[in-house]
């Protein structure tokens, strides 16, 4: 993601952080699990925001709800990294 922006620590070296949209970029738009298809929903619920997989035909894939949209989202990325729907270029 060569749009990265950088912030600065308290030892004034520069660390590389992800925007919400390069976050939001890097999910998927949809799943697709056995014959069902699943859309991406955000919102927000209770004062609290949700990232959701849903299906008009299937029980929908939830996530646990988060105060800030970035951290609902970069949670949701990570359920899909390590459930396959993500490839990365992580050495194993």
């Amino acid at each position: 993601m060569e749009n990265t922006m950088e912030i600065i620590d308290e030892s004034c070296v520069m660390l590389p952080a992800y925007t919400l949209q390069e976050v939001l970029d890097a999910l998927p738009k949809s799943l697709e699990i056995g014959k069902s298809k699943y859309e991406i929903s955000i919102y927000m619920i209770g004062g609290k925001w949700a990232v959701d997989y849903c299906s008009e035909t299937d029980a929908d894939i939830q996530s646990g709800e988060c105060e800030s949209l970035i951290d609902a989202v970069y949670s949701r990325l990570c359920w899909c990294i390590e459930n396959g729907y993500v490839e990365t270029n992580k050495n194993e």
